[in-house]
């Protein structure tokens, strides 16, 4: 056989097998703490007594072998309800967004996962394999009937290929929700520097937005070659893996240089390098490794306990006194400001009103301190 015929047979192999891995999917599930800021203390101006947040979400995310199609991410967060998503459609999220009280994976969130991705092939006339490994929560219910999606369990021992795969996709993806973040921390504490309050704090919505575009940003060169990094590709030597591990080691190290940039601008004492950050939530579970009695206390969590809305989107109090300066900023502004012909005399008094009314609630609130101080210290003194 002549050198350009077996080129030939090559190249009609590597298609076939290409367009094979092509409907080849596959999902990693992480953990994340979703707001984590990258400090170790936070104390000067306005972020003086700011806490460390730990709050999780659980994500999933799901694409084909070679990085040509990455499918909408499912979310898991604690709250059915949170507060930054009042008004906003749960259909209309750029995520599947789902909930429980622990942030877990849970059998019902997967059977939910895989019907919907049947459901998507189905309409588009396709038949994928989904590599699925033995976590306890990948049970497929009796309802639960697949036409256009095959499940393929792996053995254990092939399990250990795919980790290297895995781990590269979540640290691709963790990594550009960090920056992110990071970027919009930067962006929101120079801000509150230059009003002189606190700055605003994210949200469960800030998250979904910071998780989707993450995803859309891990790209397909990205997953590929994790998949070279496997060895379980056709048609890929030795050569060719390392020269993916090597590609994807100069990424890694483009990803944190520029997290380290922003995290250096961000007005913290003590603040974690970026890899420290990057990898700060690997240990936390998803649906793997669960023990036998966290499961348990899941499947018997109390039914009224999970639909209690989570307390993590309350915003933070705003003081009478802030309001009452606000509001004077306010009515001196609409009063000498170019905007005065635009506005007329009833809203101007609106306004008037408003402050008239926190102003009284204030004094009220001052009686009654006095008066509690007053009793406290003189606790003999009764009033007949």
């Amino acid at each position: 056989m002549s050198l350009i015929v077996m080129r030939q047979v090559n190249t009609e192999f590597f298609r076939f097998y290409m367009h094979l891995f092509v409907l080849i999917f596959f999902f990693v599930i992480l953990g994340l703490y979703w707001d984590l800021e990258p400090s170790k203390t936070l104390a000067r101006g306005p972020l003086s007594g700011k806490k460390k947040s730990k709050k999780r979400v659980t994500i999933l995310l799901t694409c084909n072998a070679t990085g040509t199609e990455k499918l909408m991410p499912f979310f898991i967060h604690t709250s059915k309800n949170p507060r930054a998503l009042k008004g906003k459609k749960k259909d209309d999220l750029p995520v599947n967004y789902y909930w429980n009280k622990t942030a877990w994976m849970q059998v019902s969130i997967w059977n939910d996962y895989l019907k919907k991705l049947d459901t998507k092939m189905r309409l588009q006339n396709r038949k994928i394999l989904l590599l699925v490994d033995n976590a306890p929560v990948h049970i497929t219910n009796e309802n639960t009937q697949l036409t256009n999606v095959t499940l393929h369990f792996l053995p254990p021992n092939t399990t250990s290929h795919l980790q290297p795969c895995d781990a590269e996709i979540i640290n691709s993806f963790k990594a550009k929700y960090r920056k992110l973040l990071v970027k919009n921390r930067v962006e929101a504490y120079e801000i509150s520097q230059q009003l002189n309050k606190g700055a605003d704090s994210l949200n469960i919505h800030d998250a979904i937005v910071f998780c989707t575009n993450a995803w859309n940003a891990v790209t397909q060169e990205t997953i590929y070659n994790c998949w070279k990094h496997t060895g379980i590709l056709p048609l890929v030597n030795q050569e060719e893996v390392d020269e993916s591990v090597n590609q994807l080691g100069e990424d890694n190290q483009v990803e944190r240089e520029e997290i380290q940039f922003l995290i250096d601008q961000l007005p913290f004492d003590d603040h974690m390098d970026a890899d420290e950050f990057i990898h700060i939530d690997d240990h936390l579970k998803s649906n793997k490794g669960l023990t036998d009695e966290e499961i348990i206390s899941l499947v018997n969590l109390d039914k009224n306990e999970l639909e209690v809305e989570s307390d993590e989107e309350i915003p933070s109090v705003i003081s009478k006194v802030q309001t009452l300066n606000d509001l004077d900023d306010l009515v001196m502004f609409f009063k000498y400001s170019s905007l005065n012909n635009s506005i007329n005399q009833s809203e101007l008094n609106t306004l008037q009103k408003l402050r008239h009314e926190v102003l009284r609630s204030h004094i009220t609130d001052l009686k009654q301190a006095t008066l509690d101080s007053y009793f406290t210290s003189n606790p003999n003194n009764v009033i007949i």
